[in-house]
């Protein structure tokens, strides 16, 4: 899951940094996964409703390789699995200050 973490930042700075899909991902709200935090749960959902209001054709294209890892990180975090997960906090406001202090 930190390497899925990691893949996910690395792809969107990517896309912040181009100027055609600057736009694509300045609608989108700011993410910050932090694996540790329950709240990050309802952080990915509301990520990945966003993308799916995404009108735009070419923007749905560029995102789809950022979503589709974006939905299998959230798929593992809510199906509960053999190895479970261990939540250190629930501090929602902490990724809120985490993704506004990244941008």
């Amino acid at each position: 899951m930190l390497s899925m973490r990691k893949e996910i930042k690395s792809n969107i700075e990517n896309l912040e940094a181009k100027q055609f899909t600057k736009r694509c991902v300045a609608k989108l709200p700011d993410l910050h996964i932090d694996i540790h935090n329950f709240c990050v749960i309802s952080k990915l959902r509301a990520y990945l409703q966003a993308v799916e209001k995404v009108t735009d054709r070419r923007c749905q294209n560029v995102l789809q390789p950022t979503v589709q890892l974006i939905r299998r990180l959230y798929l593992i975090m809510v199906v509960p699995c053999k190895a479970e997960l261990v939540f250190l906090t629930d501090n929602c406001s902490a990724l809120q200050r985490k993704a506004s202090t990244t941008t």
